[in-house]
């Protein structure tokens, strides 16, 4: 059965108007990108292709930005949502024409990257993307592995002040910074969904402080203004939590240090996982791979910590929480049809399959 027509967008209001207007007039104003998306890079085993996979992702939705939209594009899942969704799609792709996007990867191994040097030969000519190396100062001092890993080894530790470098790399450069891993790849709309709730949580509270959109340290995003005060609280605080640890508790104001900077400004979560982890599978390892989340699976309190994640009791037909307080901007991205229950379903099998050959090899 053919997937139903959707309707073509509904025009936008003079209000809709008179925001765009003044977004495009502050960026030329500032000489800043909207959405500056920071990613580290390090060289993988066997020199996977990973950082490959997910800049490919991006420059197709960021090049996508500037055609006519297409619901076809990255195998035409887009062409599962219903029409209401589609009329959205449209409407976010009118308004995100002009905006400016800067993918800044940062190679923070301080060793040869095969795939970061094809990275910049295939993308010599990408205006939106810019390549940089980072040379840690300090060296791996104390134990290499943690019995607890909640206490940063020294690895860690480093990989805490490569995100520092990489945040200060990216300060002033845009209005929004989004962290990205390079081994997670944009699931089809992950862009238009990301502008989208980046309006949605400037209209709700302008002065917001991060909004969450996957896990770990991938889809994480802060304001500009914010930056040099998480990398000051990341760079002093290494030695006592790992950075996704960090990040949470800065945002959510628990200690007295990022209560004072955080004050009443609120964080946000976005409904759905917007990035595909394509880093580890079972295959590569002898033991079971945890069960990741995939692309718009809900980002409830069994994947994040409470403080951080979506309630969708509280808010059953927003996309963003806490829902209540509303702005102008009140449109809701219903992707539930984009998660793909078989594939969930195929994961856990993997995973359990995975799990008992551990066991197996464990009690030889």
């Amino acid at each position: 059965e053919a997937p139903p027509v959707a309707a073509p967008a509904a025009p936008l209001t003079a209000a809709q108007k008179e925001i765009i207007a003044h977004e495009m007039d502050d960026i030329r104003r500032d000489h800043q990108h909207f959405l500056v998306i920071g990613m580290p890079t390090v060289p993988r085993k066997n020199e996977m292709d990973y950082l490959l996979r997910t800049l490919d992702a991006l420059r197709d939705q960021v090049a996508a930005l500037r055609a006519p939209l297409d619901l076809g594009a990255a195998g035409g899942r887009l062409r599962l949502l219903p029409a209401a969704a589609q009329a959205f799609l449209r409407g976010a792709h009118a308004r995100a024409a002009g905006l400016s996007i800067l993918v800044v990867v940062m190679n923070v191994s301080g060793l040869p990257h095969g795939r970061f040097l094809e990275a910049q030969a295939r993308y010599r000519d990408a205006p939106f993307i810019e390549f940089r190396e980072h040379l840690d100062p300090q060296p791996l001092e104390g134990p290499q592995q943690s019995k607890n890993r909640n206490v940063p080894n020294a690895k860690v530790r480093k990989q805490t002040r490569d995100l520092v470098a990489l945040l200060r790399a990216a300060q002033g450069r845009g209005r929004h910074f989004l962290f990205m891993e390079d081994d997670f790849v944009a699931c089809p709309g992950a862009l238009l969904a990301t502008l989208h709730y980046l309006w949605k949580a400037d209209a709700r509270a302008p002065d917001w402080l991060a909004v969450r959109s996957s896990y770990g340290m991938n889809g994480i995003a802060l304001q500009d203004k914010d930056l040099g005060a998480f990398a000051d609280y990341m760079e002093q605080h290494q030695a006592r939590r790992p950075c996704d640890h960090l990040v949470v508790e800065w945002f959510a104001g628990e200690t007295r240090q990022a209560a004072r900077h955080k004050r009443d400004r609120p964080h946000f979560a976005y409904r759905y996982n917007l990035f595909d982890h394509v880093g580890v599978t079972s295959s590569l390892r002898a033991q079971a791979s945890p069960i990741y989340p995939i692309c718009y699976e809900m980002l409830h309190k069994g994947i994040l910590f409470e403080v951080e994640a979506f309630d969708p009791k509280q808010c059953p037909g927003d996309d963003l929480w806490p829902c209540d307080r509303q702005g102008d901007y009140r449109e809701v991205f219903q992707a539930d049809v984009l998660y793909d229950k078989d594939r969930k379903e195929q994961q856990k099998r993997e995973h359990a399959r995975a799990k008992q050959n551990s066991l197996k090899k464990q009690s030889r």
